[in-house]
């Protein structure tokens, strides 16, 4: 963002409550599309591998075997394509590796280079998972710490881009608290979606007793999280009270207004996928092959989905700071 550094001065003394023509006026900001995606992507990949990790530390042995063969690689190509997406916000995007000059003091810098190592890490450990070699055991166990401590960093990069701004409705609090929540919501539902698939194509009976415990706790784990997420979000409502036309208020003003339509659809689609879907997965045991890719897909579809129009008002309902003029 670019502030203004003109500044008018005049010896004639104004009214107290003099404002701007525009003041009330809010309109909606650029959404940056190939930056929404490229956030959501990349949360989601990191979730995956960090819920991943924490999984197979929580549940005993069983479970990693033929699950990290496929959750791995998947977790992998969604970061890979964030990380492309990414480059379609450049207007160069072959001058992309001149980011990398400014890290001493640049957090997209720092999150380039951040991203790069988890990729790199990443494709490592999605190597190791496809072999059977005893010997790579310390070394997958390794890379898997490794890819998730660097994908918490890069998340933590990405949203000190935004709170460099000075921004009120990006501070840090506002900012990290989506970020976080999307990063668990998202690897949960990855996660989930990944032991239900493969536990419905393996008939060893040992791993789907251990899949019945591990899809328990990412579907509380998504349940939980998704309603925290939802609530948050709601939240912003309650400054339309305030007497002061903040920025937070101007977010509000936009999000029941002109982006009212794509409020509602990502509250719905929340619902759906974060609560509902998870709700019905786990009350319905007996439910046949054709239920449950039913329920999978609407668990995936809503989250995604879901947290992609997060992501746009993200953007579009973020006031930002001008000069004064007319209403538009």
């Amino acid at each position: 963002m670019t502030l203004p550094t003109t500044t008018y001065r005049t010896r004639r003394v104004f009214p107290r409550n003099t404002l701007p023509a525009d003041y009330y006026s809010v309109n909606p900001q650029h959404p940056h599309w190939p930056l929404v995606i490229m956030l959501v992507l990349t949360q989601l990949s990191v979730g995956a591998f960090v819920v991943g990790l924490l999984l197979q530390w929580l549940l005993p042995v069983g479970l990693d075997e033929p699950w990290s063969t496929w959750h791995t690689p998947i977790a992998l190509v969604f970061g890979i394509v964030a990380l492309a997406s990414s480059t379609l916000h450049l207007g160069r995007p072959h001058l992309a590796y001149r980011a990398i000059i400014g890290i001493r003091h640049s957090w997209l810098s720092r999150e380039i280079v951040a991203f790069g190592l988890f990729a790199g890490l990443a494709c490592a450990q999605c190597a190791t998972s496809l072999s059977d070699a005893g010997w790579l055991t310390p070394a997958r166990t390794a890379l898997e710490w490794s890819v998730a401590g660097i994908g918490i960093v890069a998340v933590f990069c990405s949203a000190m881009i935004y709170v460099a701004t000075q921004r009120e409705c990006w501070s840090f609090s506002r900012v990290a608290i989506r970020f976080g929540l999307s990063t668990c919501l998202l690897g949960a539902m990855a996660t989930c979606f990944t032991i239900v698939t493969v536990a419905r194509f393996t008939d060893t009976d040992a791993l789907h007793h251990v899949a019945r415990d591990a899809v328990a706790y990412t579907l509380r784990v998504l349940i939980v999280v998704s309603a925290a997420k939802l609530l948050y979000e709601a939240a912003v409502v309650s400054h339309l009270a305030s007497r002061r036309m903040t920025a937070v208020k101007r977010s509000a003003l936009l999000m029941t207004r002109q982006l009212s339509g794509i409020t509602l659809a990502r509250f719905a689609l929340g619902l759906l996928g974060g609560i509902g879907a998870p709700l019905l997965l786990r009350h319905v045991a007996d439910a046949g092959p054709v239920e449950v890719a039913v329920m999978l897909t609407m668990m995936l579809a809503g989250c995604l989905f879901g947290e992609l129009l997060e992501r746009y008002l993200f953007f579009a309902a973020a006031a930002n700071v001008r000069m004064p003029g007319a209403i538009r």
